[in-house]
């Protein structure tokens, strides 16, 4: 972009945009404006346009299409509310329904991309708390049938996504839809196979969702944009106080912080020059900024000054045909420029992205690099990130002049003594007026790992040193990186458990299926206050007992093996008490027992033992006097007992009476004790009586004054108590 003379206004008051050549005009563009709804222009010659409202109402999110065989263009209304398709393959133009609702899915001014290769438009679709994206699909043809119907709509989810969506963009590819994500949260997830689903009825989204957020992603993501293809991704974040310009090239793997000098702002949008990838701007709430050294590692940001200055830049488009810049502003409508290349520039670039060396060797890559417009000045070049006894060299020798394309090599020789890993290497070249910067991995390798004097190829233990090749169980796997180096049964650790609470008698019994070597034992974890000393085990077997009720660790080492740690969780218990609940039926001819705390429980009832492991039991109970016993599988486990006294029936009649009532006393028993009692509780007489067959006694209350009285039964089986009243 001339960043002085080319930025032109071309609308008033626009909130974002989208571009193509239609219908054979040069410069059509739509944007949406929020309470004036959405305005479509075309071919004004770069002079302020006259707008067509397309929709009324709130305009929202406009999308042009980018493929040439098939030209439309998305127009929305807030939240997901209303999508409409504005179909420019007829004429007159026709509007297409994909998605009706009353509902407010989504946010107001709602973030969608579109996928035109596929015909998808994605749409954060937030709703009740649940972060998700529909995607509307089968829509693209614009069948008849179909124009006022909703498309299908396909929805988006997984737990990765855990904030909600504040960037979508799709990555521009015939063979697959990729979409990639931002969030609220600083999130960036990529989802693969976005369009593929399954199922008619409800569709069943395929997609494959990754993460790949930067570590110092701090904030809210405006805008994903992509360089010269898709390892090349541009990231901006709308905070105060964080890094808003994030930069990778290798699809997320590592990023760079892109900020430079550039003032604590919010940045919305961004965009690369594609005719010179150092050329980057950004839209801020400040306007347009831009940069002619972003490949450095502290890009110098400068404002923009042509047309426009002071305000907030809310979206940026690229159309690739001519390189014409559309930059919307919240406000001012729409400006457009062009970029182009015209400074005198260098560009580089490897012939590899990665360089492996064996220890005490070299290997060599070259830089390539381009001189643009003129250029012509002397470069020097400079290499670091290096292993810290390693040195590199350049043919030719650096600083050399540069006025043409050419390359570089450079030879780097890698010590026998560096740390076997990857060296991510940065590339500088600096003259008077540029500073670049590429970059390249340095892999230092070596046939022997880990040192030891044994290739890696036949070494049985290659990433540690095992000079000696011991393998003690023959597996191919030496003993020095085996984590059962001896073999799988080698130990083989019992337990038993405390016999009685508190008893203190826990056990573990450790038996070794090998003489040699000696092991040391160690055990942690038990009680409060346990503690044992590491010991070498005598033989092949070895005890601890005395053990409380507790969980411990048990580990095994031996000398000469750094690595190995056999370790083993032990659970010493001990029996609970039992417990017993009884529950009585309200004519005591039966008591469910309720038992817990123990395998088998030993019921005693009137003498018969009766043995069960059930944990609710019924015992059916004898008239009279009934004795209940019950205990567990030890006598430690304590003892319960009870009584219960099941009574045979007694019954008065008639009750109220005046002279006599007749009480019937059920049962078989002959002794039988009779008490009447008066209201207070007094005791007026006591007799013995032998029942006879008819089973009933005369009770005669002709003598008594009128009042509540009570008569007490008791024999062997019976034990009543009645209410008699006399009139």
């Amino acid at each position: 972009i001339n960043h002085k003379t080319s930025i032109s206004g071309r609308d008033r008051a626009l909130y974002v945009v989208q571009n193509k050549t239609i219908s054979g005009e040069t410069d059509v563009f739509v944007g949406g404006l929020q309470d004036n709804g959405n305005m479509f222009q075309v071919n004004r010659q770069n002079r302020e346009s006259t707008a067509i409202d397309v929709s009324g109402g709130d305009g929202a999110a406009t999308m042009f299409s980018q493929k040439t065989s098939n030209k439309y263009f998305v127009q929305n209304y807030v939240y997901n509310n209303s999508i409409e398709v504005w179909n420019l393959n007829t004429s007159p133009a026709e509007n297409i329904q994909i998605n009706s609702e009353s509902e407010n899915n989504g946010d107001f001014i709602n973030v969608q991309a579109l996928d035109s290769n596929f015909g998808i438009i994605y749409s954060n679709y937030e709703s009740g708390g649940q972060n998700q994206i529909a995607a509307f699909v089968e829509w693209d043809d614009f069948k008849a049938a179909d124009k006022n119907e909703d498309a299908k709509k396909i929805i988006l989810s997984n737990g990765l996504l855990n904030s909600n969506v504040s960037a979508l963009t799709v990555y521009p590819d015939p063979s697959k839809s990729t979409l990639y994500v931002g969030t609220e949260n600083g999130q960036l997830l990529k989802v693969e196979n976005a369009n593929v689903y399954t199922g008619n009825t409800n569709p069943s989204s395929s997609a494959i969702w990754t993460p790949i957020t930067g570590s110092n992603f701090l904030g809210s993501i405006s805008d994903i944009e992509f360089g010269k293809d898709e390892d090349h991704i541009f990231v901006t974040m709308y905070n105060y106080g964080v890094n808003n310009i994030f930069y990778t090239n290798d699809n997320g793997k590592n990023w760079l912080k892109k900020d430079g000098n550039l003032p604590d702002l919010p940045v919305y949008s961004i965009l690369q020059n594609p005719l010179n990838e150092d050329e980057v701007i950004i839209g801020t709430e400040l306007g347009v900024w831009f940069t002619k050294d972003f490949s450095s590692e502290n890009p110098t940001w400068k404002q923009a000054n042509a047309g426009m200055r002071d305000l907030r830049v809310t979206d940026m488009d690229l159309r690739k045909g001519d390189n014409t810049v559309f930059i919307s502003t919240y406000g001012l409508g729409i400006y457009s420029g062009v970029f182009t290349n015209n400074d005198p520039n260098l560009t580089l670039d490897t012939d590899k992205k990665q360089l492996e060396i064996f220890l005490g060797q070299s290997g060599s890559f070259k830089i390539n690099y381009s001189a643009i417009n003129g250029f012509s000045e002397n470069v020097n070049f400079s290499i670091s990130g290096l292993p810290s006894n390693s040195n590199y060299t350049t043919d030719p020798v650096s600083p050399i002049f540069i006025d043409s394309d050419g390359s570089i090599t450079v030879n780097i020789n890698v010590n026998d003594d560096e740390d076997v890993k990857t060296y991510p290497l940065t590339i500088k070249a600096e003259s008077t007026s540029i500073s670049k910067t590429t970059g390249i991995e340095l892999i230092v390798t070596s046939d022997d790992i880990d040192k030891d004097g044994i290739k890696n190829v036949d070494d049985n233990c290659p990433e540690t040193a095992n000079p000696n090749q011991t393998d003690s169980d023959n597996d191919g796997v030496g003993d020095m990186c085996d984590s059962t180096p001896f073999g799988q049964n080698t130990f083989s650790l019992q337990s038993s458990d405390e016999t009685c609470r508190s008893s203190n008698d826990g056990q573990m019994n450790l038996t070794i299926s090998i003489d040699n070597p000696k092991f040391t034992i160690a055990v942690t974890g038990g009680p409060s206050g346990f503690s044992h000393t590491p010991e070498i085990i005598e033989g092949t077997s070895w005890t601890m007992k005395n053990l409380e009720a507790a969980n411990y660790t048990v580990c095994l080492t031996t000398e000469g093996l750094e690595n190995f740690k056999q370790c083993f969780n032990v659970n010493i218990d001990q029996p609970q008490d039992i417990s017993v609940l009884s529950s009585v039926a309200n004519n005591n001819s039966y008591v469910d027992l309720e038992l817990s705390g123990s395998d088998n429980y030993y019921i005693t009832l009137n003498n018969k033992q009766i043995i069960t492991d059930e944990s609710n039991f019924r015992l059916t109970l004898s008239k009279g006097l009934n004795f209940i016993k019950v205990t567990g599988d030890k006598d430690c486990q304590g003892t319960y007992e009870e009584t219960i006294f099941n009574s045979e029936d007694i019954l008065l009649s008639p009750n109220p009476t005046n002279s006599v009532s007749k009480l019937w006393i059920g049962g078989e028993d002959k002794d039988v004790s009779i008490s009447m009692f008066d209201n207070a509780g007094r005791l007026l007489w006591t007799r013995s009586r032998d029942i006879d067959n008819s089973r009933s006694v005369d009770i005669s209350v002709s003598n008594l004054r009128p009042g509540m009285y009570y008569l007490k039964v008791e024999s062997k089986t019976v034990r009543k108590t009645a209410k008699l009243v006399k009139k």
